[in-house]
């Protein structure tokens, strides 16, 4: 196990950041939610679309800075 210390706010050290920036700018760029119950559906959805997609999930934890440390 390794600990690393990291500044408070480190977005780029965090895989989550990109899956989140992926899902706002690309799974639901133009999405046509008319409430927060169907953005919440939607969100819901596009996030088991994007589990089945293990390529993509690998991309975008290459992305960032801390796969650096494994690679």
């Amino acid at each position: 196990m390794h600990v690393f210390h990291l500044p408070k706010y480190s977005p780029d050290w965090n895989p989550d950041e990109k899956v989140w920036n992926h899902l706002k700018h690309h799974e639901l760029k133009s999405h046509q939610a008319k409430t927060n119950d169907g953005l919440k559906h939607m969100t819901r959805r596009e996030l088991r679309s994007m589990a089945k997609r293990p390529e993509l999930l690998r991309g975008l934890y290459f992305r960032c800075c801390v796969s650096a440390f494994f690679a």
